[in-house]
C-alpha cells in the first residue's frame, strides 16, 4: 500500500453552523410561538436556534414591540465621545463628496485635529 499525503480520510467532517441574523419581526414570531404553550426547548428545535436565544428574546419582548419590524439590532452601539466634532466631520465629508472630491481616512483624521 502506497503512503498517502497528510490527509486523513477517516475523520468525520465537521461543518460549522452558519450564523443567521434575525430581524425583530422574526424574533417576535418565535416569542409568540413559545407563548402559545410550547416549551423553550421545543421552540428552539422548531426554529433551529439555541434555547438561550429563546430565553433572551422572551425577556426582550417589550423592547421588540417598540422597535421597527425590520431592525436587526436593538443596541445602536456606544455613543460618540465628541458628538459636536463628529457632526462637523460628517458635514465636511458630505460637502466634499457632493463636490466629487476624494475623502480618505487620513484626511478625516487631519480635519478632526484641525477642528478640535
Amino acid at each position: 500500500m502506497a503512503p498517502r499525503a497528510n490527509k486523513n480520510t477517516n475523520h468525520a467532517r465537521i461543518s460549522e453552523k452558519s450564523r443567521r441574523v434575525w430581524n425583530v419581526r422574526e424574533k417576535l414570531a418565535v416569542v409568540m410561538y413559545h407563548e402559545k404553550g410550547h416549551s423553550k426547548n421545543k421552540t428552539a428545535a422548531k426554529f433551529n436556534i439555541e434555547p438561550k436565544q429563546v430565553r433572551d428574546w422572551v425577556s426582550k419582548k417589550e423592547q421588540f414591540m417598540k422597535a421597527q419590524p425590520s431592525l436587526k439590532r436593538l443596541n445602536k452601539g456606544k455613543p460618540p465621545k465628541y458628538p459636536i466634532l463628529e457632526a462637523a466631520l460628517v458635514e465636511w465629508v458630505k460637502e466634499r463628496r457632493s463636490n466629487q472630491q476624494a475623502v480618505s481616512r487620513n484626511m478625516i483624521q487631519v480635519k478632526a485635529k484641525t477642528l478640535a
